[in-house]
């Protein structure tokens, strides 16, 4: 297999032969362990290929950080987790999948972290080449000299799955779809498969492409070659659905570099396969991966991977809503489709085990309604309390010197100067901490004067007020007598503190909110503020801030958009 300490493709040939191996650049105890692995994993049984298994993450101090344990059935591997979970010393840190999304909303973690953490909430894993995680292509723009982040036309349509991309692939795909019978399908393929994790990864792991694919490489033109022909092939292939992997957006871009040990064989131009060919806005592979982060990262994407999300983990994953958002692939590939253990032929098993495990799985369905949208871009910088509105006629100042560095000092005058104040938070002492909620919280507001905090979460109960919705933000007026409560389904209540009951009611899909001088000051996701009267339940006036509202705490405290 390797002449000239090159990897290179097995080569076949009929008739007895004796063979003579001469290690003489390691030793035997380094290479036969090697040896064995590649031989093993070649042969596999296929009850050892079941994906079925037990992830392990350790914290990082630990001596073992990560397990993988395969099991051959799931009565194995929840007997294995209850002996685990059993063990005096073992502790688990969770993190309930409403507070990670919330989180997200909020900016407060990334979308690639985020898009991970659905990954691995999904039974994706990097230790299983059959559910691997899988990430989206949001870039489309493979031939700029520069990749212009403000131009929506830059970016992939994430509200549809690959597949559906080019308007004509799909009208060849849903004619098909018209004549086929049950089950149908519109994909044959998938959009993650280990054939298409090792096609990335080839030149970073080339013994385990020799082992997936009998110890042959694929045919050098077929290969993981350039950005651009990658691209279009996804966009107009009869066949190819892929979407991306992690590496794509967190990695220092070896994967994509051949560093000469590998020798895949001539293109048909008579150019050896070497790097993969990157767009021209990208100078070498880790300025590609850098500048893929930062699109995935981009207020553009953000305000629309939601809609990615409900068509890998979400609602449009299957059923009605899959067909309708043209996302239907076949029938084998979806969780739970077929019942193995009612399986009593160990052919037909087999056979059915190595279909589901080369030819793609769509991850486990984590949500059955649509995605919340997030507020806006990550949050990098704590927001500081000297940025805030002056006038009181609904003006803001020039967003130009709410930031020190971007105004010219000279010509300031004193009273329009910000002075940034710094606050050292690693220096605040916890006072008291207590379990009140079941679900994530979205807001706590306190009232001074009659000494109350007022903290509302994801569920429909604030107090003895109940609510036909989950709560999604609420204010307190400096008396503490009136509470202003709103839920993401855009009501508005109007609560009386001193007797709980329920004043006044209207309707405003809001971004914050808050109360002043009995009425009700909300902020919109396109940046307008609305003023409504709280007695008569009555919108006076609607101006726009060119701003999004973040936070009222008796002064407006703004951040530009």
């Amino acid at each position: 297999m390797k002449k000239d300490n090159v990897i290179s493709p097995y080569g076949f040939q009929k008739g007895e032969q004796s063979h003579v191996f001469c290690l003489n650049y390691v030793t035997v105890e380094d290479c036969l362990p090697l040896l064995c692995q590649l031989h093993r994993a070649s042969t596999l049984p296929p009850a050892d290929q079941n994906s079925m298994g037990l992830e392990i993450i350790c914290r990082e101090s630990a001596s073992c950080p990560h397990l993988y344990l395969s099991c051959k059935s799931p009565a194995e591997r929840d007997n294995l987790h209850d002996k685990i979970m059993a063990q005096k010393d073992v502790s688990v840190e969770s993190s309930e999948q409403q507070d990670m999304t919330l989180k997200w909303q909020n900016g407060v973690i990334s979308n690639y972290d985020y898009l991970m953490y659905l990954n691995s909430a999904a039974d994706r894993s990097f230790y299983d080449l059959t559910q691997y995680p899988v990430m989206p292509w949001v870039i489309q723009d493979f031939t700029s000299t520069r990749l212009d982040l403000e131009n929506p036309e830059t970016f992939r349509d994430l509200s549809k799955p690959i597949g559906a991309l080019s308007e004509e692939r799909l009208a060849r795909m849903k004619e098909r779809y018209d004549d086929m019978p049950e089950p149908k399908f519109l994909y044959g393929a998938h959009y993650s498969t280990p054939g298409y994790v090792l096609f990335y990864l080839s030149r970073l792991a080339p013994e385990y492409v020799l082992c997936l694919q009998n110890g042959k490489f694929d045919q050098p033109d077929r290969m993981f070659n350039s950005l651009w022909e990658l691209w279009q092939n996804c966009l107009h292939g009869a066949a190819d659905f892929k979407e991306l992997i992690p590496e794509f957006y967190e990695s220092n871009g070896n994967f994509m570099v051949n560093t000469g040990v590998c020798n895949f064989g001539v293109r048909q131009d008579g150019r050896p396969v070497g790097n993969v060919e990157l767009p021209p806005w990208a100078e070498d592979s880790y300025a590609f991966i850098r500048k893929m982060r930062e699109a995935l990262e981009c207020d553009y994407v953000s305000k629309q991977i939601h809609n990615w999300i409900d068509l890998i983990f979400g609602y449009k994953q299957r059923g009605e809503e899959a067909e309708k958002a043209d996302n239907v692939f076949y029938y084998m590939t979806y969780e739970g489709a077929v019942d193995l253990d009612s399986i009593t032929d160990p052919n037909e098993r087999a056979c059915i085990e190595i279909q589901i495990m080369e030819f793609g799985q769509v991850p486990k369905q984590l949500f059955t309604t649509p995605h919340p949208v997030r507020h806006g871009a990550r949050i990098e910088h704590p927001i500081s309390g000297s940025h805030s509105v002056a006038a009181a006629n609904g003006t803001v100042k020039d967003q130009s010197c709410l930031v020190e560095k971007d105004c010219d000092k000279e010509n300031m005058s004193e009273t329009n100067k910000v002075l940034p104040r710094k606050v050292d938070f690693s220096s605040l002492n916890e006072v008291l901490r207590f379990s009140l909620h079941k679900q994530a919280i979205t807001d706590v507001k306190l009232c001074l004067k009659r000494k109350m905090a007022f903290s509302v979460s994801q569920g429909p109960v604030l107090l003895q007020l109940d609510h036909d919705y989950s709560i999604s933000d609420v204010a307190v007026d400096d008396s503490c007598a009136t509470m202003v409560s709103a839920t993401k389904e855009g009501q508005i209540y109007v609560w009386d503190l001193l007797t709980y009951s329920l004043n006044n009611m209207f309707h405003a899909f809001i971004r914050s909110l808050a109360v002043c001088y009995q009425h009700v000051v909300v902020g919109l996701d396109g940046g307008q503020i609305q003023v409504w009267d709280m007695e008569r339940a009555i919108l006076l006036n609607t101006c726009q801030a060119h701003t999004v509202i973040v936070l009222f705490l008796k002064t407006l405290f703004w951040l530009t958009s």
